[in-house]
């Protein structure tokens, strides 16, 4: 029979006096971001990886950093990082890539988040050519993030709930507890680990830090399924980035 993790103080079965808080902004981007504008939507965005406050430019921005932040491959990313120059059409223009990401792997990527009607604009296009051009030379995998690599609104819905989930600490009984129980029943829900003593918080988090698994495509409820989180890829990412692009 298994051992019940201690319990901590906690309302409703939601832990809030645990959540560290987020560190501040430690550091600006290149491109200041957060700016008033009635067209655009910036926001800022807190992130357990970074251990700081990652600004976006817009809404499809913050649904990427969501799926970056989620993503069980990255290990860091900033927003902005650095500024370049490019040669397009035979002029000089300046270029700010949206993203960088740091895979647990090792290796680093360049993204530009666009909606993919952008894309297809022709002076936009030449750009996205230049840049691809540009990083190659350097070293640097570049690759371009539509809403169409980011999966359904619901999927985004859900990320965007875990996220907050990132930050809720569980100890090591508490993950050893989960992970046998559901090695030990085939269907277990959301709801089953919560009547066998463990915090809906801390089940949030312990799939939020991929430690459980549960299908992200459908509404997170008590009745979600739960499995273990068996993938060990070093770059799995929630998003697909579009390398393969028609940039030529």
């Amino acid at each position: 029979m298994l051992d019940k993790p201690e319990t901590r103080g906690v309302k409703g079965g939601w832990s809030t006096s645990s959540i560290r808080p987020t560190k501040k902004h430690d550091g600006k981007p290149v491109r200041k971001v957060i700016t008033p504008s009635k067209q655009t939507i910036r926001t800022s965005y807190p992130s357990s990886k970074s251990q700081k406050t990652n600004d976006c430019e817009s809404g499809l921005e913050s649904r990427a950093a969501a799926c970056i932040e989620l993503s069980p491959g990255v290990r860091k990313w900033s927003p902005q990082p650095f500024k370049v120059r490019l040669i397009v059409n035979g002029e000089r223009k300046k270029y700010t890539p949206d993203f960088k990401i740091t895979l647990k792997s090792g290796r680093a990527k360049v993204l530009e988040v666009k909606p993919l009607r952008k894309c297809l604009d022709e002076e936009v296009h030449s750009k996205l050519v230049a840049a691809q051009a540009y990083f190659e030379s350097v070293g640097l995998a570049f690759e371009i993030v539509t809403e169409e690599d980011m999966g359904t609104p619901m999927f985004c819905q859900n990320l965007n709930l875990l996220r907050y989930y990132m930050r809720v600490p569980f100890n090591a009984q508490e993950r050893t507890y989960a992970q046998k129980l559901v090695s030990m029943c085939e269907h277990l829900t959301i709801l089953d680990l919560e009547n066998k003593g463990l915090q809906k918080s801390t089940i949030y988090s312990l799939i939020a830090n991929n430690i459980l698994s549960t299908d992200l495509a459908l509404p997170l409820n008590p009745n979600s399924n739960i499995s273990l989180f068996l993938e060990n890829d070093d770059e799995k990412c929630f998003f697909s980035g579009r390398s393969a692009f028609d940039l030529k």
